[in-house]
Formats: C-alpha cells, sequence, structure tokens
C-alpha cells in the first residue's frame, strides 16, 4: 500500500480564467484534492482487495481538467503505477475528461464509451468547471474513486451520490461509499 503517498506532479497549469472563476470557499486546495485522491485510491485497494478484477492493482493517474475545454490542470500518478501500464494509464486519463468536456451533457464518460475506440469510463464531472478523471482500476472502479472523491470535497451539489452510478450500473460505488461511511472517512473533511 502507498499509504496516501503520490506520484510526482506531472503537469501543473491553472488558466487565470479557472482561479477567478470561484471563490477560494468553494475550491479545495491543490494539496487537499491531491491528498484525498491518494487516500480513497488506497482504501479501495484494501475495500477490493479480494475481488479479482482488481488483482494486481497498485497505480493509477489522476486528471483534474477543465469542464469546457478538457484542458487537463492537474495529472498525478497515485500509488505505484506498473512501468508497462504507465502510458496506457496516462493517456486513459486524460482522454476520458477531454471526451466527457465535449459531451456538456453528460454527467461521466461512461455515457459516451467505446471500447471498440479503447474509450472508456471513469471521469465525473465535479461543481463546474471540473471533470475527475482516473485511470488504472477496473473501469467502474476509476469512476466509484471518483464518485467517493467529489463525494468527500463536496465539489458537486444538487445530485445523489449514485446518480452517476445508476447510469453506469457501477457495483463498486454504493459498497465503496458505505466503507468510506463506515470507517468515518467522510465525517472529517
Amino acid at each position: 500500500m502507498t499509504n496516501g503517498t503520490l506520484g510526482a506532479i506531472l503537469l501543473f497549469r491553472i488558466t487565470k480564467e479557472v482561479v477567478v472563476s470561484f471563490s477560494p470557499l468553494e475550491m479545495p486546495s491543490l494539496d487537499k484534492i491531491a491528498k484525498e485522491v491518494g487516500v480513497i485510491f488506497d482504501k479501495s485497494l484494501i475495500f477490493f482487495e479480494n475481488d479479482p478484477a482488481w488483482a494486481a492493482r497498485t497505480g493509477a493517474y489522476f486528471c483534474l481538467a477543465d469542464a469546457e475545454t478538457g484542458l487537463a490542470l492537474i495529472i498525478l500518478a497515485v500509488g505505484t503505477v506498473p512501468p508497462d501500464k504507465a502510458e496506457k494509464y496516462l493517456t486513459n486519463c486524460v482522454e476520458k475528461a477531454g471526451r466527457l468536456a465535449e459531451h456538456p451533457e453528460h454527467l461521466s464518460s461512461w455515457e459516451s464509451r467505446d471500447p471498440d475506440k479503447q474509450q472508456w469510463g471513469g471521469a465525473i464531472r465535479g461543481f463546474d468547471p471540473f471533470i475527475y478523471s482516473l485511470s488504472g482500476l477496473p473501469e467502474l472502479g476509476d469512476e466509484a474513486v471518483m464518485i467517493a472523491l467529489v463525494h468527500k470535497l463536496r465539489m458537486r451539489v444538487g445530485y445523489k451520490i449514485d446518480e452517476i452510478a445508476e447510469k453506469s450500473h457501477n457495483p463498486y460505488s454504493l459498497p465503496l461509499y458505505e466503507f468510506l461511511k463506515r470507517s468515518y472517512y467522510f465525517l472529517d473533511s
């Protein structure tokens, strides 16, 4: 386990327009986002360690992107990304966010997934102007971790925690949410 540690920040770019579009109370710090995605990722690996689909999963890439343009603002390696999977996970992470931005009517990249084109679920809309994307877990595991992250950061107002998961029939989201709730993780925001 990585104990919530993160890999190096590979890209950090926030445009002036994004920075001035919300108050400091609405936007969690970059440190908080990085910490929380690492903790939720680690807790999900522990919780699903006996699920065969999660076997040998040790790392992923996380992307915070602008919801209008799909431009990656932050990309983080979470956990230990296997070198032979790094390019694939990074490419998928950024692609999911960009594709979701192209579909403003969608809440998640699951809604436009196309396995024939290697386009997967795992990115969700948070509170505008952001998209949260992960690649490195089972496809619906990526989505479940992003739902938990957005919930933890309280960056999505006016929707049920299971709305996105219902659309994708996500088997991981509710159990992960309940596990995090039972462990009091959602109480220390």
